[in-house]
């Protein structure tokens, strides 16, 4: 895993970083409801990349007090690990250049990559702008 700011200048800024969290920036925006649309300003608060080798996995968990996390796949094959969601039984397979955003207060978790293609993907936070995190 890198480290959890990679979208910023001061860490050489990290154009493909920049690129994914300001896609995710404008999914928590349209995403938002309509009648907060005028007073959210949605900010990163968080990103990192993350590889999954063989056998890496993630226990449950979640991205509170965020009120939006995502993950963008960069590179992954058919047989990688699902990003899963125990409270609602749901469980996604990784597509390379899919962005799932979900609420960060949402439990979720990666099982046991079972093969040998490295699950490589992106992932961040994103709270409303309070003027305490930098925009990405």
């Amino acid at each position: 895993m890198t480290h959890h700011q990679m979208w910023r200048d001061e860490y050489f800024g990290h154009e493909e970083f920049q690129i994914i969290c300001k896609v995710a920036l404008q999914l928590a925006f349209k995403n938002a409801p309509e009648k907060m649309q005028p007073f959210f300003k949605p900010c990163i608060t968080e990103c990192w990349g993350a590889l999954y080798k063989k056998g890496d996995f993630t226990r449950s968990h979640d991205h509170w007090p965020a009120i939006w996390s995502f993950c963008y796949y960069v590179n992954v094959s058919k047989t990688c690990a699902p990003l899963r969601f125990p409270g609602a039984e749901l469980s996604i397979k990784p597509k390379n250049g899919l962005m799932i955003l979900f609420p960060g207060w949402i439990e979720h978790s990666v099982p046991k990559q079972k093969n040998d293609h490295h699950r490589i993907m992106v992932a961040g936070n994103i709270s409303q702008d309070l003027n305490l995190h930098e925009k990405a």
